[in-house]
């Protein structure tokens, strides 16, 4: 029986992660996915970021809801921006994944 081969090709997309660091110590991390309709807009005495409704990427058969953020900036002490690159996983990436996360919650309880 011959084997059969299937390549899914690689979808790639940019993503901004912001770190923002408040006067009293605390981080909060954001990631941006404007393909994904996720928005950033700065102001001068605040930060505006709305993120869309998207698959969860502990279970992909659920949807975390939308929010929306407000960052007054007077509290903040730095902001940090990078910008990487993500690979979607492919289907079989996305089975091996969901059965690792099974099998580990498993383990736990």
């Amino acid at each position: 029986m011959a084997e059969m081969i299937v390549n899914t090709p690689e979808v790639k997309r940019l993503v901004d992660d912001y770190d923002f660091t408040f006067l009293n110590g605390m981080l909060l991390p954001v990631i941006v996915d404007t393909e994904a309709g996720d928005t950033i807009n700065f102001f001068s005495a605040t930060i505006q970021i709305h993120l869309a409704a998207k698959p969860s990427m502990n279970d992909p058969s659920l949807t975390l809801p939308a929010e929306d953020i407000t960052i007054y900036t007077q509290h903040l002490a730095t902001k940090q921006h990078r910008v990487r690159e993500v690979i979607a996983l492919d289907p079989e990436q996305q089975h091996e994944w969901a059965k690792t996360l099974k099998d580990v919650t498993k383990t736990i309880q």
